[in-house]
């Protein structure tokens, strides 16, 4: 099908309404939590009586059909060692889940401690709690989600595929060019353009993208600066995170939708998103192109870009993992980050996983 051409970016007035609207109640939202000084507790997620267990024990009993509900579950440890533990208090935000119309929708969300707020932008649903830094001493808080998502398959798409059904307002958002987004500095690359239609062969827009992926995801082992894109095309370097971000913005480069996922299955949660009719969101595994394309799968935590800007947020939605925010003279800031990987003792992560609703404390 034919695809519409956008100037600009022409963003709506309301759009721009509510950024500053967010603006003023992150403010307001951390003006909050730097007043609060009580100690986030240690989640238990294995005890019977957890939290979690209780979540789902009550969905369990809310939901007869659960052959496609997933529990979504973060985990965001700061240690409290020297050396890596600030001595501030401020707000730990972590995204824990997104809905998005043919791909996942949020039904429920708690956290252990009970987060102190549900915030949400662009999709993402992200909680908070206070980060007590001033008691010196490890924090770990839990959040999680129920879902509906699909179990994961393989999917062959058709040979001449559409997103005519993709809603109007999505359609637009998932189809923002570099340049208009000025996304990770790609616009400034001359050569970007050039080098997405080399790569990207015949259409359809579904073996385009996948081409790219495999081109982008069988190079990002080698060295890579990761600070300067238009280097790394020049070079065929690429890191995971960058490849995933130069295959989103190809995507869009050719008129199709795109969205970055982070699936809750760390390593392999670097997915590339599109839209086809009759089917929904499609995704590809960075780290793994050649097995094709996948409907469903485990949870989704977080995607990319976002149209707004989220001052609460690791690289605008790019990088899944939770942080400690608060609030300066320059506006909100980070001043503690975690890793998005499996758990290490000494570093401070973000560790997410996702199990059917029927096998959380059965």
């Amino acid at each position: 099908m034919g695809v519409e051409e956008h100037e600009g970016p022409q963003l709506p007035a309301v759009w721009k309404a509510s950024a500053a609207i967010t603006a003023t109640c992150g403010l307001l939202l951390f003006v909050f939590l730097l007043t609060y000084s009580g100690q986030p507790s240690y989640a238990d997620t294995s005890a019977r009586e957890s939290p979690l267990c209780a979540a789902a024990r009550r969905w369990r009993a809310r939901y007869a059909d659960r052959h496609d509900l997933q529990v979504v579950v973060t985990e965001v440890t700061f240690q409290g060692t020297p050396g890596n533990f600030r001595l501030e208090e401020g707000a730990i935000v972590a995204p824990v889940a997104i809905a998005l119309q043919g791909a996942q929708e949020i039904l429920d969300v708690g956290g252990d401690p009970a987060p102190l707020r549900v915030l949400r932008a662009d999709g993402v649903t992200l909680l908070s709690w206070a980060y007590a830094g001033s008691l010196y001493r490890a924090i770990r808080t839990t959040g999680f989600a129920l879902v509906r998502r699909e179990p994961g398959r393989p999917y062959v798409p058709p040979a001449s595929p559409t997103f005519a059904t993709l809603p109007r307002e999505l359609a637009f958002d998932a189809t923002l060019t570099a340049q208009q987004l000025q996304e990770h500095h790609l616009a400034r690359c001359k050569s970007f353009p050039d080098w997405v239609a080399s790569h990207a062969g015949a259409p359809p827009y579904t073996e385009q993208l996948q081409r790219i992926v495999t081109q982008l995801g069988g190079t990002s082992q080698r060295e890579a600066r990761g600070d300067d894109p238009c280097a790394d095309i020049r070079k065929g370097r690429f890191k995971v995170h960058d490849a995933q971000v130069f295959a989103v913005m190809a995507a869009r480069q050719l008129g199709a939708p795109a969205f970055g996922f982070f699936g809750s299955d760390i390593p392999h949660g670097f997915l590339v998103a599109t839209y086809v009719d009759g089917a929904g969101w499609l995704t590809l595994d960075v780290t793994d192109a050649a097995a094709g394309y996948t409907l469903g799968g485990p949870g989704i935590v977080s995607m990319a870009p976002g149209v707004g800007q989220f001052e609460a947020s690791v690289d605008g939605f790019w990088n899944p993992a939770g942080a400690a925010f608060a609030e300066g003279p320059t506006g909100t800031s980070a001043m503690s980050y975690t890793n998005w990987r499996a758990r290490a003792a000494s570093e401070d992560t973000t560790v997410t996983h996702a199990a059917p609703l029927d096998e959380v404390c059965p």
